[in-house]
C-alpha cells in the first residue's frame, strides 16, 4: 500500500491559511488553523491582505532569492500544498478554505460521465480535442461559498472585502504586476477594515514554458521580490501573508500509458486530472492484469493509491466527499514521485510541450512558503 509522505500535511497548509482568516474574522473554522498565523492576526491590524504567487514553492523561492532578500527575510515557515498540488485544486481551497474532497476541484480536468468527456473545469472543453463543448459550465455543478463571502456574511459587509486577479483570469483584472500592486494598495487605502485576495499568475506561467529554475523565471521571481518590497513598505497598519499555490519541478520526460503494453486497454474511460496525477478506471476483470503492468512499468517513476487507500489516509483532505468525488478518482491515483508526466495518446491530443510541472507527489511541488509581513 502507498503511503502518503508526512510534508503533505493538511494541518499545517493553505487549508490551515485560510482557516486562520475565517477564525480572524469571526467564521467559526471547519479545519485546523495556524498557531503562527494566528498569532500576528490577533494584533488586530486594519488591513489583511492575502498574496498568492501561482508555483512560487519553498525550493523555487530558495534557490532564486538570496537570504538577504525581502521576501526569504519574512518568511516564516514551509507550509503544505494540498493534493494535488495544483493550481484548480490548491486555487480553490485558498478560495473557500475546503480541502479538495470538499469542495470536488480535484484537477484541470475531470470525467463526467453523463457526457461522456474529460472537460476542462476552467475552459469547459474536451482536454484531448480542445474543443468547446456545447453544454453547461461543468464548474456551476462544484459550487462553493468563498471566503470573502463568508466574512461578509458573518460580519454584515463592514469588513471591505476586495478580490484581485490579473486580466488572463477577469477580463477587468491587473493588467500588470505594477498595476495588481497598485489595486491592492488602494484597496488597503480605503477606511475601516478591509481583507484583500490576490492572486498572480506568476511564476507558474513561464516556468511551465521554460522549466523553473530558467533565467526568465529568475528575473520574475526577483521582480516580485522588489514589486512586493516596495508596496509593503508604503502601507501601515497591514498583515501581509504572502504564499503560493504549489511548487515546480523541472520536466524529464513523458510516459505515454498505452506505450506500456496493453495497459490501455484495461482502462474503461481516458485518463484525467492532470499530467502528473490521473484517474483510472478499470474494465470488469482488469485489475489484477492492471497491477501488474503497473508495476513492471510504471512503479520507478509513479505510485498508485486505490480509490479506498486515497480516501482512508485522506489523500484529498478529509470530510465529506463532494458528490462526484469518488467518481473524479476513479479506481486509482497513479501520481509521480519523478520528474515524468503521464499522459495517454488520443485522436486531436496535443503533445505535451511543458518544461516544468506540478501535480505530483513530491516535496517540491508540495511545500510553500509562508511569508508574513507586518507594517
Amino acid at each position: 500500500m502507498a503511503l502518503i509522505p508526512r510534508f503533505l500535511n493538511y494541518d499545517s497548509s493553505i487549508l490551515s491559511v485560510a482557516n486562520s482568516v475565517l477564525k480572524h474574522y469571526g467564521v467559526q473554522p471547519p479545519y485546523s488553523t495556524l498557531p503562527m498565523l494566528d498569532d500576528a492576526l490577533a494584533r488586530g491590524y486594519r488591513n489583511v491582505v492575502l498574496m498568492i504567487f501561482d508555483g512560487l514553492g519553498v525550493e523555487l523561492l530558495t534557490k532564486t532569492l538570496s537570504p538577504d532578500s525581502f521576501l526569504r527575510q519574512h518568511m516564516a515557515c514551509s507550509i503544505s500544498s494540498v493534493f494535488p498540488p495544483t493550481t484548480c485544486a490548491a486555487l480553490t481551497t485558498h478560495r473557500s478554505g475546503l480541502p479538495p474532497i470538499v469542495h470536488g476541484w480535484l484537477g484541470w480536468s475531470c470525467w463526467f460521465q453523463e457526457y461522456g468527456h474529460v472537460i476542462e473545469l476552467y475552459r469547459n472543453r474536451d482536454l484531448y480535442t480542445q474543443q468547446p463543448l456545447p453544454i453547461p459550465p461543468v464548474a456551476d455543478q462544484l459550487p462553493y461559498e468563498t471566503v470573502w463571502e463568508k466574512i461578509d456574511r458573518a460580519n454584515n459587509h463592514t469588513i471591505g472585502t476586495h478580490v484581485i486577479y490579473p486580466d488572463t483570469i477577469v477580463p477587468t483584472g491587473a493588467t500588470t504586476l505594477p498595476d495588481w500592486c497598485d489595486r491592492i494598495e488602494k484597496a488597503c487605502q480605503q477606511s475601516g477594515q478591509q481583507y484583500v485576495f490576490a492572486y498572480w499568475a506568476e511564476p507558474d506561467h513561464t516556468s511551465h514554458n521554460l522549466g523553473p529554475y530558467d533565467s526568465t523565471v529568475q528575473h520574475i521571481i526577483q521582480d516580485l521580490n522588489n514589486r512586493v518590497e516596495e508596496l509593503c513598505r508604503t502601507q501601515k497598519d497591514t498583515l501581509f501573508i504572502i504564499t503560493a499555490d504549489h511548487g515546480h519541478v523541472p520536466v524529464e520526460g513523458v510516459v505515454y500509458i498505452d506505450d506500456c503494453a496493453d495497459m490501455a486497454d484495461c482502462l474503461s474511460r481516458p485518463l484525467s486530472l492532470d499530467d502528473r496525477v490521473v484517474s483510472i478506471a478499470l474494465k470488469p476483470g482488469k485489475e489484477k492484469h492492471f497491477l501488474d503492468l503497473f508495476n513492471r512499468f510504471l512503479s520507478s517513476d509513479f505510485v498508485l493509491f486505490s480509490r479506498q487507500e486515497a480516501l482512508d489516509q485522506g489523500l484529498f483532505g478529509f470530510g465529506t466527499p463532494h458528490p462526484r468525488a469518488t467518481d473524479f478518482i476513479g479506481d486509482y491515483i497513479i501520481t509521480a514521485v519523478g520528474g515524468k508526466l503521464l499522459c495517454q495518446h488520443m485522436p486531436g491530443e496535443k503533445i505535451p510541450d511543458m518544461k516544468g510541472a506540478h501535480a505530483g507527489l513530491t516535496a517540491t511541488e508540495v511545500q510553500v512558503p509562508l511569508i508574513l509581513v507586518k507594517t
